[in-house]
């Protein structure tokens, strides 16, 4: 079967996906690849939502960041500046050039969906929002970074200011967040697709169906297509749509249609 056949049978032949066995495997994974893609697009655009509104906060944050420099990697201020802590809708923002506070103490104030980020005397903190995407891509959270680093040399107050009064955000950004984006979805697709076919095959052996693992895996990939357009659809209607079950029980449906359909051709 061509790629365009496979499409064509996910969406109006499902008499035809018994055939799915025959296709070779490099092609399933290139077919769930691109259903990664599609799955991706609402993670991206909910992404992208979050940075313009973080855009838009930090503009407001750049009007109460005053002259500093940093200096033997510490936070220099050229005038006696107290420290504060400024709240919008999407950011937390501490500066702290007097050592007041604690990296613990800064990360605390996590209210659940807000950045969190911290301008100390001797390092930089960031503490993102909990969730599928950050954790998927970060490994440590709060990320903390010593102004020793080379990020920092030409750390400026005015410097911030400019960078934070940007009025667009870069399009390779909406790039890079488009192909971060992609690995969650392929990793959720894989493995809701491989614990599938690890509990169909066993089941359909054990009623004397001869469906191995991998040619189960190949049907429920194309049987998934439909069902994962369907979730990518709610999840821009409502980011907190359980995609992943939908996927499960939609794919199921799917696919013993198709083997109920294999039966009928036997007998």
């Amino acid at each position: 079967m061509t790629m365009f056949q496979l499409i064509r049978s996910s969406f109006f032949q499902f008499n035809t996906l018994t055939q799915v066995r025959k296709v070779p495997f490099g092609k399933i994974v290139v077919y769930l690849l691109c259903l990664s893609f599609l799955f991706a697009i609402p993670m991206t655009f909910q992404v992208a939502e979050i940075f313009q509104s973080i855009r838009a906060d930090g503009q407001e944050i750049a009007k109460k960041i005053p002259d500093f420099s940093i200096q033997n990697g510490q936070l220099k201020t050229k005038e006696q500046t107290k420290g504060f802590i400024y709240q919008t809708d999407s950011i937390i923002f501490t500066f702290d050039p007097d050592n007041q506070r604690s990296v613990e103490q800064v990360t605390q104030e996590d209210l659940g969906n807000l950045f969190n980020i911290g301008l100390l005397k001797n390092e930089a903190v960031l503490s993102l929002p909990q969730g599928e995407f950050t954790s998927a891509i970060f490994s440590t959270n709060p990320i903390i970074l010593p102004y020793s680093s080379s990020l920092f040399t030409n750390l400026t107050g005015d410097s911030l200011r400019q960078g934070l009064a940007e009025n667009q955000l870069p399009w390779f950004l909406y790039v890079l967040i488009f192909l971060i984006a992609v690995y969650p979805s392929f990793l959720t697709l894989v493995i809701t697709l491989v614990i599938m076919s690890l509990a169909f095959s066993i089941f359909l052996r054990a009623r004397s169906a001869q469906w191995r693992f991998l040619n189960t895996l190949k049907t429920l990939v194309v049987c998934s297509t439909i069902p994962t357009l369907f979730a990518a659809g709610m999840l821009f209607l409502n980011a907190t749509f359980d995609a992943t079950t939908f996927i499960f029980l939609a794919t199921s449906f799917i696919f013993f249609n198709v083997i109920r359909q294999e039966k009928k051709e036997i007998v």
